[in-house]
């Protein structure tokens, strides 16, 4: 049971008719954010401090109507950049203002402080579905060329496993599997403002999965692990890896996930691939996972979806390609 709740249970909170909506907001956020990752709380945070109790300053939680929350959501997609440029925020940045209030309103019906939830009969705006972008092989193999060190064995492992940025960075030894061939992803990495680097599990249990790997990456793995054992061996004193973790500087310390992202960006553009992002990795193994006719289901089980349907509708691009390549076969079958 939450603290807040308990509160409204025993008559300790203030009553609803004088709370305001910012004060009601803390206070559910105060309680509710042990229930979500440290990298949600921070976005949660941002959207109430910065966005919310702005605009809602001096609203009784009793008096908000569905017209505030309908007028809230045209005002940020009109005009609610908050970098001093002219324009407002994406669908997608707008719906999750709305799914934040909402979920907070929800609990407020649960405590006895609404009769009802004024959000719930507002259509929250709908994001454009993303472009996915893939490499072919032959522009994967020029990134490659073009990349050195961490940065190659970082593409190289994204591209050839569909292991997400922090998944690669919080990857440790003990994660991997030399004699079987296979890695474990059991942890992810992520930079929180104000805590640094925070280590966690992945945030669905589907993430939570085991990756078949070829001798190639098995090579590349042991190449990375014989390079960090000398750099400790020169570096003796002033070493330091106590998450034991694969990819490290040379002193042991962790990288920080948008080293890469940077890091990337200057290789892609460099070789006139500017337009893919590290994240494009993930989808190129999955695309060219699909297109080499492996089942899907083992492609979800690689990305850690949740489900089959995910990855089909993720990757609907390369179902018509699949379905000839099938229909062709059934005929030859036939013949």
């Amino acid at each position: 049971m939450y603290k807040f709740a308990q509160e409204i249970k025993t008559g300790k909170y203030i009553d609803s008719q004088d709370i305001t909506l910012n004060e009601y907001l803390d206070e559910w956020f105060d309680d509710y954010k042990g229930n979500i990752a440290p990298s949600t709380q921070d976005y949660y945070r941002i959207i109430i401090n910065s966005h919310l109790k702005p605009y809602f300053k001096g609203i009784k939680l009793e008096s908000l109507t569905p017209l505030h929350i309908k007028k809230y959501i045209r005002y940020k997609l009109d005009s609610g950049r908050l970098d001093n440029k002219s324009g407002g925020l994406s669908k997608k940045s707008t719906r999750r203002h709305y799914v934040v209030l909402n979920n907070a309103l929800k609990y407020a019906v649960k405590w006895q402080l609404l009769e009802d939830n004024p959000a719930k009969i507002i259509d929250a705006p709908i994001p454009e579905k993303p472009e996915i972008q893939a490499l072919t092989q032959e522009q994967l193999e020029k990134l490659l060329e073009a990349a050195e060190g961490v940065m190659h064995d970082v593409i190289y492992l994204a591209a050839y496993t569909g292991m997400r940025r922090g998944e690669i960075f919080g990857l440790r030894w003990k994660d991997i599997d030399f004699n079987d061939g296979r890695i474990q992803v059991r942890q992810a990495v992520s930079e929180i403002r104000g805590k640094g680097l925070v280590y966690r599990k992945p945030k669905t249990s589907g993430s939570i999965r085991p990756i078949e790997i070829d001798e190639d990456i098995i090579n590349l793995l042991k190449k990375r692990r014989k390079t960090q054992k000398e750099f400790k061996m020169k570096l003796r004193d002033v070493y330091s890896n106590e998450k034991n973790l694969v990819f490290t500087w040379k002193d042991g310390k962790a990288y920080k996930p948008r080293y890469a992202t940077r890091q990337f960006n200057k290789i892609a553009e460099s070789v006139g691939l500017e337009e893919f992002r590290l994240h494009d990795l993930r989808h190129t193994h999955a695309t060219l996972m699909l297109k080499a006719n492996v089942h899907p289901k083992i492609v979800q089980e690689r990305l850690g979806h949740n489900s089959i349907s995910q990855t089909l509708d993720t990757y609907s691009h390369v179902i018509p390609s699949m379905q000839k390549e099938a229909l062709k076969k059934m005929r030859n079958r036939m013949k």
